[in-house]
């Protein structure tokens, strides 16, 4: 089985605003983005990418690190 990676250290990168980790999360995440954009359909809709793509965006800037890190508060 994969291992998972540890992305804490590119996200914390990413929501400074380092552009470099920002393109990495988003490399890392361009199957699954593309896979979405692509179902039920026999191509990408480039519309539906864009959107997923501007959605993972927000997603990894509204993140937060510490309650995930902490265990979400419980």
């Amino acid at each position: 089985m994969k291992q998972a990676r540890n992305l804490v250290p590119t996200i914390r990168k990413a929501q400074s605003g380092d552009p470099i980790a920002m393109k990495k999360l988003m490399k890392d995440f361009k199957p699954l983005i593309e896979y979405n954009a692509r179902y039920g359909r026999a191509h990408i809709d480039e519309d539906e990418s864009q959107s997923l793509y501007l959605l993972v965006f927000i997603m990894i800037q509204a993140f937060d690190l510490d309650l995930y890190l902490n265990g979400g508060g419980h």
